[in-house]
């Protein structure tokens, strides 16, 4: 139902896709390679729309390390003023309060 009603209001994006996945899972990490096979899109278009995220504080980038390897993966930003006033009002979207 979420889908659907901020689809109407935003369009059916990458930009779109990576809000919803962050805002329905909100400890969900992976790296733009993963996210790319994911969606069925080029690394580009997730890099794209996940810097754009990043430069608004919604998602940042971390290097996490697995043995001997590091990876770059992409998360929420929960600490970001940002963050909780998109993820507010896509709470009011859910609930029909915008209506």
């Amino acid at each position: 139902m979420l889908d659907e009603r901020v689809k109407r209001i935003f369009g059916d994006s990458m930009h779109l896709k990576l809000l919803l996945l962050f805002y329905k899972n909100r400890e969900y990490t992976a790296t733009t390679g993963e996210l790319s096979e994911q969606f069925g899109v080029s690394i580009l278009t997730v890099r794209e729309a996940a810097d754009d995220f990043i430069y608004a504080g919604i998602l940042k980038k971390e290097l996490v390390k697995e043995g001997k390897d590091c990876r770059e993966v992409v998360m929420l930003n929960k600490d970001s003023p940002c963050t909780r006033a998109v993820f507010q009002l896509l709470k009011e979207i859910e609930e029909g309060l915008c209506s």
